[in-house]
């Protein structure tokens, strides 16, 4: 179980920690309901490696207390993707020997079995090719805030919207969105010291990283499965904020049509006292807030009409609480964030 030999093949993250005491870290320590270890796919990740990963997988799932996926990170150059399964017999299939996420995903559509690949945004570039290529069956979630958004990379500060806004940024979301990608949004680590799911509790925690929540019945790989597949997921700065949100009743990640303005929905409970909770709108090539609310407490509840519904559109939810210590001397912003993922709702004649 242990992985230390890997940091010879170039795997940063080896040299720290092991599976298990991720796995152990994340399910006794921090609490969380579900994880993956997802090793880089350097040379020495061979088929003994993966086969004992999925042994480790295997060995801390927990239906309806925890649950694990089998996972490993594609790691070409800087368009690194993470690779999740919900089934043992799969493979790795190495950047060497997949240089490019068409032929990636050619190699999963060949194998047959259920995959999602997670696109693991990092630095900003204006040739970045995240988004080059569209692939809505397999790239169904993105992280939206991870360490790559926080002080320990972005100094001197957390940047949470690093990655959300702007359509001619070639590595944000709205620009993915805006160019018919429809990916929802996870908040993930890349935690590289074993401490999974830690976040800005303290100026002392390092490697902080966001939440991925998953909308379920169940805590099962079936049922998370489903719902990471379908969508119904949303990412937090590393708070356990509680969103809801839905347009006629459907839940986010879904696609659905109308014929008459939608009626949408939010229920949130933060963590701290909300500062803001905005809906945001993508039609006609712009992207704006249509519903804003200052909550003066920790809950939010609404429901609103959009009225200007004439054309396809897409709607998702940016909560963002208070500061935590404002004005500290010498502290890191502690402004957290939610975000919901997008609902698409399609004009009918």
């Amino acid at each position: 179980n242990d992985f230390q030999k890997l940091n010879a093949g170039g795997d940063h993250r080896a040299n720290f920690t092991n599976a298990r005491a991720a796995y152990a870290y994340v399910k006794d320590v921090m609490r969380l309901d579900f994880a993956s270890s997802s090793e880089h796919d350097v040379r020495l990740f061979n088929e003994a490696a993966w086969t004992e990963s999925r042994q480790i997988t295997t060995d801390f799932y927990e239906p309806n207390h925890f649950t694990t996926f089998f996972a490993y990170e594609w790691t070409p150059g800087f368009n690194h993707h993470i690779v999740i399964y919900n089934e043992h017999d799969t493979e790795v299939f190495h950047w060497e020997h997949s240089q490019s996420l068409p032929e990636l995903w050619d190699k999963l559509e060949k194998q047959g079995k259920p995959a999602i690949t997670i696109p693991h945004i990092t630095w900003q570039f204006e040739d970045h090719i995240a988004w080059e290529h569209l692939n809505n069956k397999f790239r169904r979630i993105g992280e939206i805030y991870s360490l790559w958004n926080s002080r320990f990379l972005t100094l001197p500060d957390d940047q949470p919207q690093r990655f959300e806004l702007g359509t001619e940024n070639k590595w944000s979301y709205q620009h993915a969105w805006a160019n018919g990608h429809k990916v929802g949004l996870i908040g993930s680590t890349d935690n590289h010291l074993g401490h999974p799911g830690a976040n800005n509790y303290s100026i002392y925690t390092f490697h902080t990283g966001g939440l991925a929540a998953v909308i379920a019945n169940k805590n099962t790989r079936e049922d998370l499965w489903e719902g990471m597949h379908d969508r119904r997921t949303y990412g937090t700065t590393g708070t356990k904020i509680y969103v809801d949100f839905q347009i006629n009743d459907h839940p986010m990640g879904i696609e659905f049509e109308t014929d008459s303005p939608p009626i949408l929905s939010a229920k949130v409970a933060g963590t701290n006292d909300l500062k803001t909770v905005e809906i945001v709108k993508y039609s006609n090539g712009n992207y704006r807030t249509i519903y804003k609310e200052n909550p003066n407490g920790p809950i939010a509840q609404f429901s609103t009409r959009d009225e200007t519904f004439k054309s396809n559109s897409f709607y998702y939810l940016r909560v963002t609480q208070m500061e935590e210590y404002p004005g500290r001397p010498y502290s890191h912003s502690t402004s957290d964030m939610a975000w919901s993922s997008p609902i698409w709702v399609n004009y009918k004649d």
